[in-house]
């Protein structure tokens, strides 16, 4: 499915983008979606989790790899801490 939209290029990166559809007889809008999927193929983003449905609804997190585990009992030695 393709979606319309106006977006502004910098001038050069549209010239290259139209040598590109020509060279390969593509319209510029395939083109263009080709080269913004090989890009992102290329260097993959990160999307944030979706929110989870509900007001007060818990929010998954991503700790760093050298983060220490989170465990049941560190979880309540921290829940009986006085600070």
């Amino acid at each position: 499915m393709a979606v319309r939209t106006t977006i502004s290029i910098d001038e050069a990166l549209m010239r290259r983008a139209r040598q590109f559809a020509e060279s390969r007889s593509l319209g510029l809008g395939r083109a263009l979606t080709e080269l913004i999927a090989c890009g992102l193929e290329r260097h993959p983003v990160s999307l944030p989790p979706a929110p989870l449905a509900g007001a007060g609804a818990l929010q998954p997190i991503t700790l760093p790899r050298d983060s220490p585990r989170v465990t049941t009992r560190r979880v309540r030695e921290l829940e009986n801490d006085p600070e």
